[in-house]
Parts: structure tokens; C-alpha cells; sequence
């Protein structure tokens, strides 16, 4: 059995929100741009800042955790902040299932880190902790049932 998953900030409460705070700033600065408050180069204050807006919804955006469990480990990679991060199974001292509340039990969705463990938070439903040789790190699921149902399908053999 492999549990695969992709989560993203795509289509969710983030995207909006970003949107809200955004739109309104690209409105202004279009309206002084247009009004000519700039002055005469003030296209180029406008391009930047738009630049910037685009550019920073645009990473937010793209964004994804991708998790994968089968039976010869764990792997997960952030992208694009990071690339594979790969854990043999034997490697793993402690791995489980916790319930919902993740946002809140981690700070709020996106990448934390408190000093003891990692924590990539996409959703507020369920997480897998994981601790393998003194590194501890929390990835949000939105399957629980399929995490856990591998999970014990390793601890049985």
C-alpha cells in the first residue's frame, strides 16, 4: 500500500484572503498611476510594486506539500522551498496520527519552526509527527484514515 498526497493553498480560505488584502492595493496604485500622482515616472513605482504583489501571490500559490508513505519509508518535500527529504522506515524511532486542531496546536497554516520540531501545516484537519534521530516534524493531512491504516500496516511486520 502507498499513501500519497499533494496539499497546496489553491482554492482554499489562504487564496482569498491574499486576494483581499491584495486587490485593493493594486486599485490604489492603479488610480494614483492613472491620476498621474507618480509624476512623470510614475510608472515605474507602479510596476514595482505591482511586480511584488504578483510575484508573492504568485509563490504563495505555488507552494505544495507532497507526502509519500509506502513501505520502505517516509519522503516528503516542500516545494519549492525544499527537495526530497527521504526517512527509511528503520530510521523512524516515532511516528502517529494526531487529530484535528493543527492550525491552532502549530501557530496557523504555512511552514513553522519552534525551536524543537518542524511543522508544515496546509490544513487544519489531521498531521503525521514524526521523530527520526532527534529530528522532529509535524505534515498536515488531509487523509488521517489512510496515514493511520499504513502506519499500522509498518508496526504489524
Amino acid at each position: 500500500m502507498v499513501f500519497k498526497e499533494n496539499q497546496h493553498f489553491r482554492n482554499t480560505w489562504v487564496m482569498y484572503l491574499i486576494l483581499m488584502i491584495e486587490l485593493p492595493t493594486l486599485v490604489l496604485m492603479t488610480v494614483l498611476w492613472l491620476t498621474g500622482n507618480f509624476g512623470e515616472d510614475g510608472y515605474i513605482p507602479f510596476l514595482i510594486v505591482v511586480g511584488i504583489i504578483l510575484g508573492a501571490f504568485w509563490f504563495i500559490m505555488s507552494i505544495e506539500l507532497e507526502t509519500r508513505i509506502d513501505r520502505f519509508g517516509l519522503s516528503y518535500r516542500c516545494f519549492p522551498i525544499t527537495g526530497w527529504r527521504k526517512y527509511p522506515k528503520e530510521k523512524i524511532t516515532n511516528i502517529e496520527v494526531l487529530n484535528k486542531g493543527m492550525m491552532w496546536k502549530f501557530g496557523g497554516l504555512g511552514i513553522r519552526y519552534n525551536f524543537k520540531k518542524w511543522a508544515y501545516v496546509f490544513s487544519n484537519e489531521a498531521a503525521i509527527q514524526v521523530e527520526s534521530a532527534g529530528k522532529k516534524f509535524v505534515l498536515s493531512t488531509r487523509k488521517p484514515g489512510e496515514a493511520r491504516s499504513i502506519i499500522d500496516e509498518w508496526k504489524l511486520k
